[in-house]
C-alpha cells in the first residue's frame, strides 16, 4: 500500500452541530460560513443545513451537492451583488494613520509577501487595475475577506431566521483572512495588525445584528482559533534569536539517498508532508525489507540534519504512550491509517523554507496558545489563567446546549463557565 492509497480524509466522528441536530431530530438549524472549504465543512458537520465557502476563481460563495443541489436564493442574490469587486477595487489602506501601528514593525520588510503587481510590501495597496481573476485571488489575503464572510453571516442570520424558533440554532463563522495575511506578512506586520483592527469591527457588526434580531441575552458566542504562528524566522535571526528554515525536498532526497545505499532500493520514501515522511509501502513489501530497520535507518539520517531535535517512528507511536507535552501532542494527533511513518520535530522557530512570511503546525506555545472567549447567555463574568486544551471546547459547548458530547470527544468541560 503506497501513501497515495492510505485511508481517504473523511470526517469520522460527530461534531457539536451533529449532536445538536440529533438531539431534536433536526429541528435546530445549522449554517456554517468561511473563505476556506474546510473552515465551513468541519464546523457544519455531517448534517449541516448549509455550508458555504469562497471560490477564488469566481469571487462567489459556493457549496457542495452533498448539502443541496443549488444555492438558496439568498446566497445566489448575495453573489449577484458582487461585493468582492466592490471591496477589492477600493484598495487597501490602513484603517488608522500608519504611525499609530505601534505594535508592528515598520512597513515593508524583506520577508513580507510582495503582490505580483507591486514592487514592495508597502501601503497603500491598489487592486483596481488587476483582472477579475487576480482580484478574486488576492482578495483572500486582505482583511476584506473577513468582511465579506461577516456580511454573508448576517445574511444567513436574517434569511434563515436563526434564533427565531423554539429550538437552538447554530451559526459557525470561520474568518480565514487573518491566517492568509499572517502567512504572507508575518505576525508583527502592519498588514496583520490592520487586519485584526478591521476584524474587530466586523465582529462588532455581527454582535449588533444578533442583539437586534435575537436579543442581547438570547445567544451565546464563542471565539477561538485553530492555531497561532511562529515569528518569521528571518525576523528572529535579525534579532540574534535562534531560528531557521528547513528544505523539505532536500531532506527527502538525502534520506532516500541514504536508504538506497543501505537497502539498494530507490525512493523508499514517497513524500514529505507537514513534517512527516511517508514510505512507499509497496516497495518495502515487494523487496522484502524490514519496515522497522528501514525506519530506524531513516531516523538516524534525519537526526544528522540541521534544525531537527527529535524523530518519532510509527512503531513507537502505535505502541508506546508519551506523556511529554510535545511527543504527547504528536501521538494524540497520530492516525494509524492517515499519518506518516516518520514524524520530525524541529527546534523552536524553525519552519519550512518559503519565500516570504511564516508557518505554523508545531506543538510549541506560539502555535498552540489560542484564545478561548465566551460571551452572552449563561456565561458568567470573569477570566481564568488555568491551562485548558482546545479539546475542552466541544464538551463545554455540549454542556451549555445540554446535549451529548461528540462521539469521539476527549476533553472535559471548563468548570469556570458553570459556577452559577
Amino acid at each position: 500500500m503506497s501513501s497515495g492509497q492510505r485511508s481517504p480524509h473523511k470526517m469520522l466522528s460527530t461534531t457539536i452541530t451533529d449532536e445538536l441536530q440529533l438531539s431534536n431530530d433536526g429541528k435546530s438549524k445549522v449554517i456554517s460560513i468561511s473563505l476556506k472549504d474546510r473552515g465551513a465543512i468541519l464546523p457544519g458537520g455531517h448534517m449541516s443545513d448549509g455550508s458555504y465557502w469562497y471560490d477564488s476563481s469566481t469571487g462567489n460563495f459556493i457549496t457542495s451537492s452533498y448539502y443541496q443541489k443549488e444555492l438558496p436564493t439568498w446566497v445566489a442574490n448575495f453573489n449577484k451583488k458582487e461585493y468582492v469587486k466592490t471591496l477589492v477595487k477600493k484598495g487597501w489602506s490602513t484603517l488608522l494613520p500608519i504611525e499609530d501601528y505601534t505594535e508592528s514593525t515598520t512597513d515593508s520588510q524583506t520577508y513580507e509577501k510582495v503582490f505580483h503587481h507591486k514592487n514592495d510590501a508597502v501601503f497603500p495597496y491598489e487592486f483596481k487595475n488587476l483582472s477579475n481573476e487576480e482580484q478574486y485571488e488576492i482578495f483572500q489575503e486582505t482583511p476584506f475577506g473577513n468582511t465579506i464572510v461577516a456580511q454573508l453571516a448576517i445574511e444567513a442570520l436574517n434569511n434563515e431566521k436563526l434564533g427565531q424558533n423554539t429550538e437552538t440554532d447554530f451559526l459557525a463563522i470561520s474568518f480565514s483572512s487573518t491566517d492568509k495575511v499572517g502567512h504572507a506578512f508575518g505576525p508583527y506586520s502592519i498588514e496583520i495588525e490592520d487586519t485584526y483592527l478591521r476584524l474587530d469591527r466586523d465582529i462588532a457588526t455581527i454582535l449588533k445584528q444578533l442583539d437586534e434580531k435575537v436579543g442581547p441575552d438570547n445567544y451565546t458566542l464563542f471565539l477561538t482559533a485553530d492555531h497561532g504562528s511562529t515569528d518569521v524566522p528571518q525576523y528572529l535571526i535579525n534579532k540574534k534569536i535562534p531560528a531557521g528554515y528547513y528544505d523539505a525536498d532536500a531532506m527527502l532526497s538525502k534520506v532516500n539517498t541514504r536508504l538506497a545505499e543501505v537497502f539498494n532500493v530507490k525512493n523508499l520514501i514517497e513524500v514529505m508532508s507537514n513534517g512527516q515522511f511517508f514510505f512507499d509501502l509497496d516497495a518495502i513489501k515487494t523487496n522484502k525489507l524490514d519496515f522497522n530497520k528501514v525506519s530506524e535507518e531513516g531516523k538516524k539520517e534525519i537526526l544528522t540534519m540541521k534544525g531537527v531535535f527529535q524523530v518519532l517512528l510509527r512503531p513507537d507511536l502505535e505502541k508506546m504512550e508519551y506523556s511529554e507535552e510535545e511527543k504527547g501532542m504528536v501521538q494524540r494527533g497520530f492516525h494509524t491509517k492517515r499519518s506518516g511513518d516518520i514524524v520530525v520535530l524541529f527546534n523552536p522557530s524553525w519552519t519550512k523554507e518559503r519565500e516570504y512570511g511564516t508557518e505554523h503546525s508545531t506543538g510549541y506555545s506560539y502555535d498552540t496558545h489560542v484564545p478561548l472567549l465566551w460571551y452572552g447567555h449563561k456565561i458568567p463574568k470573569g477570566s481564568s489563567t488555568k491551562k485548558y486544551s482546545i479539546t475542552d471546547i466541544a464538551p463545554t459547548i455540549s454542556m451549555l446546549l445540554n446535549i451529548k458530547f461528540p462521539n469521539a470527544c476527549t476533553g472535559k468541560p471548563i468548570n469556570e463557565l458553570f459556577k452559577n
